[in-house]
């Protein structure tokens, strides 16, 4: 995120596609922290945070990006 100055949100995409398995959910507790992280680097920036999605709209998509790959159901 910090090399390429990625978003959450788009860091999570740009790890999904490199990797050879599809499915990727970090613990929500990590994804909690880099959240904070990223808040964080933009205080540090002196730049405005501005979310591209929130909490609730990440964990939702991620659940549904790994739907189709999971076992149940």
């Amino acid at each position: 995120m910090n090399e390429l100055g990625l978003s959450f949100p788009r860091a999570y995409c740009f790890v999904r596609a490199r990797r050879l398995n599809v499915i990727i959910q970090p613990h929500l507790r990590f994804t909690y922290e880099l959240l904070k992280w990223e808040e964080l680097q933009c205080e540090k920036r002196g730049k405005p945070m501005k979310r591209e999605l929130e909490w609730a709209t990440i964990a939702r998509e991620i659940a549904a990006m790994n739907r189709p790959y999971s076992r149940q159901g």
